[in-house]
């Protein structure tokens, strides 16, 4: 809308985001680097993600505040990739709540497949 100097006026309204960290670990402990961890909320197509480094840490910025369920894929490419559901939890998958401006935690194991060599295997 043009005033009457010629200017636009916007108004934009700024939506407060928040972030998820945390560490991925397989069955025995290990920390499960390259995973591409997601979280999404729901109503987004393309949620925020986070490759987890080699200490099988991830930081996902620009969530949307409320509760999540992060989880791991393979590939941070579109579906079908499946999922990596989180182990153990008898198939619930661990859920953190995070509010506007704060940064939550949530460290969670998934199974690792075709483990070649278990740590400390006899």
């Amino acid at each position: 809308m043009l005033d009457g100097n010629g200017f636009t006026h916007v108004e934009a309204v700024l939506v407060p985001t928040a972030s998820i960290q945390g560490t991925v670990l397989d069955q025995y402990g290990q920390p499960f680097a390259g995973l591409c961890v997601f979280a999404p909320d729901g109503a987004t197509t393309n949620p925020p993600l986070f490759t987890a480094d080699a200490n099988g840490h991830y930081l996902i910025t620009g969530v949307t505040p409320g509760t999540r369920s992060p989880y791991a894929r393979f590939s941070c490419g579109p579906p079908p990739t499946a999922a990596i559901l989180p182990f153990p939890g008898a198939g619930i998958a661990p859920t953190v709540t995070v509010a506007a401006g704060q940064t939550a935690t949530l460290d969670f194991a998934v199974l690792r497949p075709e483990y070649p060599n278990p740590p400390n295997a006899s």
